[in-house]
C-alpha cells in the first residue's frame, strides 16, 4: 500500500512539473505575441487599404519609406522631405500643406488625394 501511495505522489509530482512548464511556455509565447503587437499596429496606423484598393498612408504616422511607397510621383529624398518638414512644423492640418514641401505640387496632391490621411 505504501508502494502505491509513493508511486501516486510521484505521478502528481510530475503532473504538477509539467504543467509549470506549459505554463512557462505558453506565457512566453503571450510575451512575444504582445511585443509583436505594438509593432503591427503602429504600422497599420501608418497605412490602410482605400476602398479602390490602393494603400492610403497616413502622412502624419507614416515613414518615409510607407510614403514613398504609396504616394505616386513622391521617391524617397521626397519622402524624406516630407518627414523633415513634418518634423520641423509639426503634423500636416490639410493635405494641401504639402505643397510647402519642396518638389511637391498641386498636382501629385490631387493625384494622390484618394491615398492620403491626416
Amino acid at each position: 500500500m505504501k508502494l502505491l501511495h509513493n508511486i501516486f505522489l510521484s505521478l502528481l509530482l510530475l503532473s504538477s512539473a509539467a504543467l509549470s512548464v506549459s505554463a512557462t511556455a505558453a506565457d512566453s509565447a503571450a510575451g512575444t505575441a504582445a511585443n509583436a503587437a505594438p509593432q503591427a499596429a503602429s504600422q497599420a496606423a501608418s497605412q490602410a487599404v482605400s476602398k479602390s484598393g490602393s494603400t492610403v498612408v497616413n502622412i502624419n504616422t507614416a515613414n518615409a519609406q510607407q510614403i514613398a511607397d504609396s504616394i505616386k510621383g513622391i521617391g524617397d529624398s521626397k519622402a524624406r522631405a516630407i518627414i523633415e518638414y513634418r518634423d520641423t512644423h509639426g503634423k500636416f492640418t490639410s493635405l494641401q500643406e504639402l505643397e510647402k514641401v519642396a518638389g511637391i505640387g498641386a498636382k501629385t496632391i490631387e493625384r494622390n488625394k484618394a491615398n492620403l490621411a491626416l
